[in-house]
């Protein structure tokens, strides 16, 4: 049950993020579990920048909570009105990408994206009136 503006993540995907639960928790990180994580995920607002490669415009790109992590390997669920309306994707395998930024970074992101206005593009000019899509 994955909400608006977040995601779950790979366990190998946590990067930095990983050292700063376990420092947290006064644990090595090799001993914690996906539990003891998603635990403190759940206390904890850990924010990325995640965009989808192709991009088709700045607001393809979006500031997103880690909500858990689990172990499907090369999987990020994200929701899916993040997925259509925010990535421009359509759930065939996109591709995107993780950045762990610093948090004034991600502050700075999160505010200038709120402010960009929000445009449609239509892909429709790039397909020849007359294709076919049987």
């Amino acid at each position: 049950n994955i909400k608006e503006k977040q995601i779950s993540i790979p366990r190998h995907a946590l990067g930095p993020t990983l050292s700063k639960i376990a420092s947290s928790l006064n644990v090595k990180s090799n001993n914690l579990t996906i539990t003891m994580i998603n635990d403190w995920l759940e206390n904890n607002n850990q924010r990325v920048l995640l965009y989808r490669t192709p991009i088709a415009s700045i607001l393809g790109a979006g500031v997103y909570k880690i909500a858990s992590i689990h172990n499907n390997k090369n999987v990020i669920l994200v929701h899916e009105d993040n997925v259509f309306y925010d990535l421009e994707a359509d759930q065939d395998a996109d591709k995107v990408q993780i950045e762990y930024l610093n948090e004034d970074i991600i502050d700075r992101m999160e505010e200038y994206l709120k402010t960009v206005e929000f445009k449609r593009h239509a892909l429709s000019k790039f397909v020849p009136e007359d294709f076919d899509s049987k």
